[in-house]
């Protein structure tokens, strides 16, 4: 596969860097990376990737090496940031609105003061309690949503929705709505990697 065709997510770990050290891993395992996310509303947001292509990560939440990154991950940030919420757009089918336009799967983690449970709750969409190694009996080849406020030593569990119609940056437009900031709510339009850049010198570990 040339670089042509390979998704963004792929070229970031090739090493290629459109957005110099916004584009670069700070932390890293056999086989994950967490990266500055393009177009953070928030400083710190970043993202959990895995190294071989796939659409979503539900066949990763009972992977031991997930949950130790993960976890690795979310303390780091925490301990520069402060409080994290998580959450994963999981789609199951390639151009599926539900990845946001990435057809390789990622996981958010973001600084953020307050749960966005209650906001889960009186959204249209029906919401329920899931072990996040349960996704996959629950949702087959289903798109979904999977929110959590905390991890683990030894399992995520959070809200899971599963999709009958998809739609794109969920979580993102409840964050950009309760910032005041729905107006560069698009990460296309708006990237901000001033943000980004300071995010991975802020988390970067020599």
């Amino acid at each position: 596969m040339t670089s042509e065709n390979k998704c963004s997510l792929c070229n970031v770990i090739s090493g290629q860097r459109i957005f110099d050290i916004a584009d670069k891993p700070f932390l890293e395992s056999d086989t994950y990376i967490a990266i500055p996310s393009i177009g953070p509303l928030v400083e710190g947001w970043s993202m959990i990737v895995p190294k071989q292509h796939k659409l979503s990560l539900m066949h990763d939440y009972d992977s031991a090496e997930f949950i130790e990154f993960t976890t690795l991950v979310q303390k780091h940030i925490s301990s520069i940031y402060g409080n994290t919420i998580m959450f994963e757009h999981g789609a199951n089918h390639t151009g599926s609105l539900a990845g946001c336009g990435v057809d390789h799967a990622h996981f958010h983690i973001v600084p953020f003061q307050h749960s966005l449970i209650d906001d889960l709750n009186n959204s249209d969409l029906e919401w329920h309690s899931c072990r996040a190694n349960d996704i996959p009996d629950q949702c087959k080849s289903m798109d979904y949503l999977f929110y959590c406020d905390e991890i683990n030593s030894k399992n995520i569990t959070g809200s899971l929705h599963i999709f009958e119609n998809p739609t794109s940056q969920f979580f993102r437009n409840i964050i950009a709505r309760k910032l005041g900031k729905i107006e560069v709510s698009d990460y296309k339009k708006y990237p901000n990697i001033t943000s980004a850049r300071k995010t991975y010198k802020n988390l970067a570990i020599a």
